[in-house]
């Protein structure tokens, strides 16, 4: 698991300290994954990266420094040929970032 996720993912939640019900936190974490999920389809489907960041620049920190991370990431992931690839890959991305939230 690369560093720069555990990272981002302390300093985000560490935004949250004073709100720290299980619900709140499930929510965070299944926004986090809905993102992530979306950035990656973005990518699959030929979404230039300055585009994704334009969507994300008038976010507040640090969430737009998580968004900004997740972006980059999805950029290290070459373009998939197969629909099937693609969603199973869009899935268990979307999923990581889901698990390693909640925990």
């Amino acid at each position: 698991m690369p560093f720069i996720k555990i990272a981002i993912l302390t300093i985000f939640f560490a935004s949250f300290a004073h709100a720290n019900t299980e619900d709140i936190k499930f929510k965070n974490c299944r926004a986090l994954s809905i993102f992530a999920e979306s950035a990656m389809k973005a990518r699959q489907n030929g979404a230039k990266i300055i585009d994704m960041y334009d969507v994300v620049k008038d976010e507040q920190q640090p969430e737009k420094k998580l968004m900004e991370a997740i972006i980059r990431e999805v950029f290290e992931y070459p373009i998939l040929q197969s629909s099937e690839h693609v969603e199973l890959v869009t899935k268990e991305y979307s999923s990581q970032y889901f698990r390693i939230c909640i925990s």
